[in-house]
C-alpha cells in the first residue's frame, strides 16, 4: 500500500470506544481487555462458551481463564498485540466448571487517533462455534468493521492471489475510495497501478514462507511506507490468507535524516570546543564524549561510554549534591551552572572543575539527553589564591588595566576606583569618593546593584556578572558588564570589589546581531572566547560574537575576507604555520600570541574540521582565549617570589624550612652563620631535632605537632647545639598548600644569648639589692615589696609560682599571670588552681621545685595556715622546705607581719628563715 496519505485524527474516538464496549451484547465469544490484561468487556457469547458471568470477570485478568501450560505462549501473543501487530493462534481455555476446551483466538490491537494501543480485542472460536470458511475469519461484518475502522493504520485482508477481501476505513481513504470499492481488486493494482505483484513484496513473502514479513519502501511521489504481512494459518498449517498492515513513515524518515545531519554538524562543532563535554542518557549513562574530555581526563571511550557518570575514574563525580542536580534536569527541565568540584583525579592529579548541565530534546524520536560541560579552573584558582596572599596584591595591574576597578562599602558608597573609571566616565576619584552609586547609575541599574548587594549580605558564595548603565559626564550613558566579589576581614563581609568592562560598543553590535536571522549555535555564541571558522585559504566563513567584538567589525565585513586582510601578513604567516601542522598531524595545535591592537596575550587553538563522507580536512575552527590576566599574574608571582627570597636571605634572624618529616629543605644565610656551616648542603636533609640540645628535643617535638594543628607556635625557648650552646627563641609556622593542608614548616630563630646575659645580670642585681641569696627562705614584712620582688624575678626569666590569699584581680595589678597563681582557700574559684591546707601546699611546692631549678616561690597566707594547722606544724613545714630550697638553689618569699606571733614563735622562725625587710 501507500500512494496516498491518510492523516488527521478521528474526531469520533470516544464514540468508537463506546461502540467497542457495546460488544458485550454480542453472541460471538469476544473479550476486550486493557494494556495490563484487565477485562473491560465479557460478551454474552463468552459467557455461554466458558460459563463465567460478566460481573464475575470484568476487572479480572484474562490470564485467569487460560490453561497454565498455555500462559507463556499467550504472553508472547499479548506482547505482539501491544506492539500493534495482530495475531492468530490456538489456545486452551478453562471453563467455570473446570473443563478445558480448545479454541482459536484472533487478537487485534485497538488504537486511538494518536496511534497508541489502548485495548486488545480477542475473538474466540470454540470447538462448536468456529465460523472460518475458506479464508473468512469468524467475525460478524458489523464487529469486523467496528474494530478495523478504529485502527489508524492501513489494513487489508487478502486471499492467496492478492485480492482484497476486506479493508478498513483508513485503507480506503488512502486512495480516496470506500473500503467496499476495494474488495475483489488486486492490491498491486489499487496502490501501485501494476499488473503483477511488486518485487520483494512482504505480503507475497509472508504467503510463501508462512511467517510474518516486513519491509520499507519509497513510493514514486517521494514518500516512505512501512509494510507488514501476517499469514493466517489453519489447523493443518496451511496459509489461507494474509493481512497487510501499512504505516506511512515519511515524516519519521525525514526527521531521522534531519536529526542525522544536525547531529553531524553539532558533533563537528563540539569536537572543536576546548572544554570537555559529556552527553548522558536518561539513566545518567555516558552516550558520548568529545575529544577534549578524553584528553583532559586521560581516559578512553572504552573506559567512558555506556558507564554511569558516577562510576567514571575513581568515582570523582559521585557527589550527593551533583546527583540531585542531574536527576532533576530531565523530569523538571532544569539546568545548573558553575557547580565546582575539587578532586584528586586519576592520572592528572588534583584539579578544580566547574560543571554546567542542561537538557537536550530531540523531537524526531522524542528522546532526551543531558549535555554536561566541564571547565578546568585549577590554574585560575591557584593564581587567585597566590595573589590574595601576596603583598600589594594587584595595585599595579589594577591601575594599568583598561577595565574599571571599584570598591564600595555595604551601603553602596565609593571607597576606591582606578584610573579607567575616570577615563570611561569623566569623574575623578575626588568627585566620587564617599558618594553613593545611586548618584551615577540609572534607576534600573541601581535597583539591580542593590539587589546583588543584598545577596552578598545574605552570605551567597558567588554571583554571575550582570550589566548596568552609568550616567557619565555630559549626559552620556555607558554600559558596563559588572562582576562583583566580596571583601572579607576575619571572615566578615566589609566591602564589595567591582570589576566593570565597557561593553557599550559590544551592546550595539549585539543589537544588530539580534535583529538578524539566528545563525549560530548557542554553545559557540555563549563562549567568552573568540571562535571563528576558516577555509583552507584562511578566509573567514564564520565568527562568533566574542571574535567580532574584539575585531570591532560586523559579521558582513568579516565573512569572505582573508585573515591577512583583517589582521596582518605577519599574523597570517604565523597562523599558516600552525595550520600546516594541523594538516600534517591531523590534530589540534595551540599557539600563544600577543595582540598589539588589543594589548593582550591570547592562546589560540586551531582544530581540523573534516568532511564526514571523505574524511578530508576542509576547514579549521579557531578558538582564541585571552590569557592576559593569567600572564600578568604569573609575572607578579615570579616577582613576589624573588622579593620574598631576598627578604628571607637577608633576614638577621635564622630561617629554616622543613618538610612534615622534620627534614631541612632550605635555610637562609643567618641560619648558616648561626650554626657555622659554609653551605646549605651541610644542613639540607638533616632532621632539625639534630641541631637542638638533647634536653629540649622531646618538648620541641610536642610543639611541632601543635604548630601543625594550630598553624603557629611563638616564643619557644630552645638551645641549638653546634659545638657549644646557643640559647634561642623560636617561632614555628605551618606553610599550607593550595588546598589549605600543611605542606612544610618554617622556623624563625632568634639568638637570645645577649638577652639571657642581660637577664642574668638583672636577676643578680635584684637578689643583691634585696639581700637574697640562691637557696634562701626569706620573710618580708611588706606584702607589696614581696610581690614586687616576685614579679621582677619572673619578668627576667626566673620560673615562679605564687600561693596567695588575695583576690585574682589584685594579683593582676602586679602583672602576675593566671598560670602562676595558686589560690589558698577552702572555697574554689572557677578557672583558677586551688589548694587548701598545709599538706596540699607542701605537695604543690615539691612538685614545682622538681620541674624548676633556680625558681622563686611566693607563699602569702602563712597566718591562714597557722590558724588551720597550728604553729608547730607550720614551723616543721618551714624546717623541711629550707633544705629543699637550698638544694634546688630556689628562693622562698613569705610576706608576713611577725608581730602576730609570740616572742618564742618569732625566735623559732628566725632560726629557719632570713628576715629581709
Amino acid at each position: 500500500m501507500g500512494s496516498r496519505s491518510s492523516r488527521g485524527k478521528d474526531a469520533g474516538d470516544q464514540s468508537e470506544l463506546q461502540r467497542l464496549l457495546d460488544l458485550k451484547n454480542s453472541s460471538q465469544p469476544i473479550v476486550i481487555h486493557d494494556r495490563r490484561g484487565r477485562i473491560m468487556v465479557w460478551s454474552q457469547g463468552a459467557e455461554r462458551l466458558l460459563g463465567h458471568a460478566p460481573e464475575e470477570m470484568v476487572g479480572k485478568n484474562f490470564s485467569k481463564v487460560l490453561a497454565e501450560d498455555i500462559r507463556l505462549e499467550d504472553k508472547a501473543i499479548f506482547g505482539q498485540a501491544l506492539s500493534g501487530e495482530p495475531g492468530s493462534y490456538g489456545s486452551r481455555l478453562m471453563t467455570k466448571d473446570g473443563r478445558t476446551i480448545v479454541a482459536d483466538i484472533l487478537a487485534l490491537p485497538w488504537k486511538d487517533a494518536s496511534g497508541k494501543v489502548v485495548a486488545i480485542v480477542r475473538f474466540i472460536g470454540g470447538p462448536t462455534e468456529r465460523r472460518k470458511l475458506e479464508g473468512k475469519v469468524g467475525i460478524s461484518e458489523e464487529e469486523q468493521r467496528l474494530i478495523l475502522d478504529g485502527i489508524q493504520e492501513l489494513i487489508a485482508y487478502q486471499d492467496l492471489e492478492n485480492r482484497v477481501l476486506w479493508a478498513n476505513l483508513a485503507a480506503g481513504r488512502a486512495v480516496g475510495q470506500t473500503p467496499d470499492e476495494l474488495v475483489g481488486r488486486f492490491c498491486y493494482e489499487i496502490w501501485h497501478q501494476r499488473e503483477s505483484p511488486c518485487e520483494g513484496c512482504p505480503v507475497v513473502k509472508a504467503r510463501e514462507t508462512g511467517r510474518p514479513q516486513e519491509s520499507e519502501i519509497a513510493s514514486a511521489d517521494g514518500r516512505f511506507w512501512h509494510i507488514r504481512g501476517y499469514p493466517l494459518v489453519n489447523k493443518m498449517g496451511k496459509v489461507f490468507g494474509v493481512i497487510e498492515i501499512t504505516s506511512e513513515i515519511t515524516e519519521r524518515k525525514l526527521m531521522e535524516r534531519q536529526t542525522r545531519l544536525a547531529r553531524e554538524m553539532a558533533e563537528g562543532i563540539v569536537e572543536t570546543v576546548r572544554e570537555p563535554l559529556l552527553v548522558l542518557d536518561a539513566d545518567l549513562r555516558v552516550v558520548s564524549a568529545n575529544r577534549a574530555f578524553y584528553h583532559t581526563f586521560s581516559t578512553t571511550p572504552g573506559e567512558t561510554e555506556g558507564r554511569l557518570v558516577f562510576e567514571l575514574g575513581n568515582q570523582q563525580w559521585d557527589i550527593t549534591q551533583l546527583r540531585e542536580l542531574l536527576e532533576k534536569i530531565l523530569p523538571q527541565n532544569t539546568s545548573f551552572q558553575d557547580f565546582e568540584v575539587d578532586h584528586e583525579f586519576p592520572k592528572i592529579g588534583r584539579k578544580i572543575m566547574l560543571l554546567n548541565a542542561r537538557r537536550i530534546y530531540t523531537r524526531g524520536n522524542k528522546t532526551q539527553f543531558i549535555l554536561l560541560a566541564f571547565e578546568d579552573i585549577t590554574e585560575r584558582r591557584q593564581a587567585e589564591k597566590a595573589l590574595r596572599e601576596s603583598e600589594e596584591k594587584y595595585r599595579g595591574i589594577v591601575n594599568g588595566t583598561s577595565d574599571v576597578v571599584l570598591q564600595i562599602d555595604l551601603e553602596g558608597n565609593f571607597l576606591y576606583m582606578n584610573k579607567s573609571f575616570e577615563k570611561e566616565t569623566g569623574y575623578s576619584f575626588e568627585e566620587i569618593k564617599g558618594r553613593n552609586i545611586r548618584d551615577f547609575l540609572t534607576p534600573e541599574s541601581y535597583q539591580k546593584a542593590m539587589e546583588r548587594l543584598a545577596k552578598w549580605k545574605q552570605g551567597v558564595k558567588s554571583l554571575p556578572p550582570y550589566e548596568v548603565q552609568v550616567e557619565a559626564k555630559g549626559g552620556r550613558k555607558v554600559s558596563f558588564e559588572v562582576s562583583t566579589n566580596p571583601v572579607l576581614k576575619e571572615g566578615k563581609l566589609v566591602a564589595i570589589n567591582i570589576l566593570a568592562r565597557n561593553v557599550t560598543e559590544r551592546k550595539l553590535v549585539e543589537e544588530k546581531l539580534r535583529a538578524s536571522e539566528e545563525k549560530y549555535h548557542s554553545l559557540v555564541e555563549s563562549s567568552d572566547d573568540s571562535i571563528y571558522l576558516l577555509d583552507r585559504d584562511l578566509r573567514f566563513l564564520f565568527a562568533n560574537r566574542a571574535a567580532l567584538f574584539r575585531l570591532g567589525l560586523p559579521l558582513d565585513e568579516v565573512v569572505g575576507r582573508s585573515f591577512a586582510e583583517i589582521y596582518s601578513a605577519e599574523a597570517a604567516k604565523r597562523l599558516g604555520e600552525a595550520v600546516k601542522k594541523v594538516l600534517e598531524t591531523g590534530g589540534a595545535v595551540q599557539q600563544e600570541h600577543w595582540s598589539e591592537r588589543l594589548q593582550g596575550a591570547f592562546l589560540r587553538t586551531i582544530s581540523p574540521v573534516r568532511d564526514p563522507t571523505t574524511g578530508e580536512i576542509t576547514t579549521f575552527t579557531v578558538v582564541s582565549k585571552e590569557i592576559t590576566s593569567l600572564k600578568m599574574m604569573e609575572a607578579s608571582l615570579r616577582e613576589y617570589g624573588e622579593r620574598l627570597r631576598a627578604i628571607i636571605d637577608f633576614s638577621p634572624d635564622a630561617i629554616i624550612i622543613t618538610d612534615l618529616e622534620n627534614k631541612i629543605i632550605d635555610c637562609n644565610r643567618a641560619a648558616m652563620k648561626m650554626l657555622e656551616v659554609s653551605g646549605k648542603e651541610e644542613l639540607v636533609g638533616k632532621d632539625i631535632l639534630e641541631i637542638v640540645s638533647p634536653r629540649t628535643k622531646k618538648l620541641l617535638v610536642k610543639e611541632i605537632v601543635e604548630a601543625r594543628k594550630q598553624g603557629v607556635k611563638k616564643d619557644l625557648r630552645h638551645d641549638l647545639v653546634n659545638g657549644f650552646r646557643i640559647p634561642t627563641e623560636i617561632s614555628i609556622s605551618s606553610i599550607p598548600d593550595s588546598t589549605g593542608k600543611p605542606q612544610s614548616l618554617l622556623f624563625l630563630i632568634k639568638d637570645i644569648t645577649e638577652r639571657e646575659r642581660a637577664e642574668e645580670r638583672m636577676r643578680e642585681f635584684i637578689y643583691k639589692v634585696n639581700n637574697i641569696s640562691l637557696g634562701d627562705c626569706c620573710i618580708h614584712s611588706s606584702h607589696k615589696a614581696a610581690y614586687t620582688i616576685f614579679t621582677q624575678l619572673t619578668l627576667h626569666g626566673v620560673p615562679g609560682i605564687c600561693f596567695t590569699r588575695k583576690k585574682p584581680e589584685e594579683l593582676a595589678s602586679y602583672g602576675i599571670p593566671r598560670e602562676r597563681m595558686v589560690l589558698v582557700s577552702a572555697t574554689p574559684v572557677p578557672g583558677y588552681e586551688n589548694v587548701d591546707g598545709l599538706q596540699q601546699v607542701s605537695l604543690r611546692i615539691a612538685e614545682f621545685l622538681k620541674e624548676n631549678r633556680r625558681s622563686v616561690v611566693l607563699l602569702d597566707g602563712l597566718e591562714y595556715l597557722v590558724s588551720r594547722s597550728g604553729f608547730d606544724a607550720v614551723y616543721q613545714f618551714l624546717q623541711e622546705k629550707r633544705f629543699s630550697f637550698h638544694g634546688n638553689e630556689a628562693v622562698l618569699l613569705i610576706p608576713v607581719n611577725l608581730s602576730i606571733f609570740t616572742e618564742r614563735e618569732r625566735a623559732l622562725i628566725a632560726t629557719e628563715v632570713n628576715i629581709i625587710g
